[in-house]
């Protein structure tokens, strides 16, 4: 059961935690420029049975926010509580305040590691070309958190600049692909109805069954959020189709100031035809229509999926920067919860090893 309370930071700064319902909690992640999907109470209530979330607020304004998903044992008040791609910190026509990420995190620890026992753990959507990255990490170096390294990469393509500058930094490969796309007489939409989901899911069924992959990304969690998502959270859908056969897709989030690619996916159709480069032109048109800043390639990775890793690299320019997140922060005074986490984790990776030696 869900118990709310608050607490006094200081003079300035209060805490509330589990107060607000899901309409509520939506208009918030509508408030920072950092927001991802998984920080919206859809994702976060998909992927766990138990959730939380925590608000800071500054005289009277709200200035941070966290939702956290929380595993607990049923027979004891011991668990984990954990921060996908957040918090959010960074309010929309504001500049950043440290100083506010500061107090969050102190918070955090305060709520779920002092007061219920848990094993925090946070893995923040920041990444080593933001400004204040070595701060970042001194802000939770001083607040006790130990970092540890993921080694996340990802790619960012730069949409501060004309479409016609974007098409000529792409790789001469990249953009012999596309030219020949657009040649191809393609028909391309968006939306974010359900006909065009049950369309991208019929794509991305058709790709998985193609590269039989060992870990596919669970879909049919994906699908539940995207239908629990209110249309202002809601990512958009771009389809592309070939003498009338779905091709390709991608879904994009834009919900906060980046970017960030949710899933994409191309059929055996779209294969003949190069229609994934055609999806990944429109996606960047439609957001510079938004006026967005950065496009997030979400992740890349040589050993895992060179073909899609070669497919971003090139999308990105001639000489592309990878850059790396800045890894998760991890607090706990319970020494229970820790074993609880570590047992937890030696668990999962043992059962995706045994999966990946049964199929071998």
């Amino acid at each position: 059961m869900r118990i709310s309370r608050e607490f006094e930071i200081n003079d300035e700064y209060i805490c509330t935690v589990d107060t607000l319902r899901e309409t509520e909690w939506d208009s918030i992640v509508m408030m920072f420029k950092d927001a991802t999907i998984n920080q919206t109470w859809a994702w976060a209530s998909t992927m766990s049975k138990k959730t939380s979330n925590l608000v800071i607020k500054r005289n009277g304004s709200i200035v941070a926010a966290a939702m956290l998903r929380i595993i607990t044992l049923p027979i004891a008040n011991i668990g984990i509580a954990y921060i996908g791609a957040g918090p959010m910190w960074r309010l929309r026509d504001k500049d950043d305040d440290i100083g506010i990420l500061q107090h969050l995190i102190h918070a955090l620890k305060e709520e779920y590691v002092a007061y219920r026992g848990l094993f925090l753990r946070i893995s923040l959507n920041i990444f080593d070309n933001y400004s204040e990255y070595d701060r970042i990490i001194s802000v939770f170096e001083k607040e006790n958190y130990h970092r540890k390294n993921l080694n996340a990469q990802t790619l960012f393509l730069n949409l501060n600049q004309s479409l016609e500058q974007i098409r000529k930094s792409f790789h001469s490969d990249w953009r012999y692909c596309l030219t020949k796309a657009e040649k191809n007489d393609m028909q391309v939409y968006q939306g974010n109805d359900e006909k065009s989901f049950i369309t991208f899911r019929s794509i991305y069924k058709e790709m998985i069954s193609r590269k039989k992959y060992d870990d596919p990304t669970n879909f049919d969690k994906y699908e539940q959020v995207y239908r629990a998502l209110p249309d202002s959270l809601r990512p958009t859908i771009i389809i592309c189709e070939s003498e009338g056969v779905p091709a390709a897709g991608a879904i994009v989030s834009t919900v906060g100031e980046t970017a960030i690619i949710w899933l994409i996916a191309t059929g055996n159709k779209g294969i003949k035809c190069n229609a994934a480069y055609l999806v990944q032109w429109e996606v960047i048109k439609m957001l510079k229509q938004l006026d967005l800043s950065v496009y997030d390639l979400a992740g890349c990775s040589p050993e895992k999926n060179y073909d899609t890793y070669r497919f971003k690299y090139k999308m990105i320019g001639k000489e592309p920067i990878v850059y790396s997140q800045i890894g998760v922060m991890e607090a706990c005074e319970n020494p229970v919860s820790r074993i609880v986490f570590n047992l937890g984790m030696y668990t999962q990776n043992f059962l995706h090893l045994f999966k990946k030696l049964i199929h071998k």
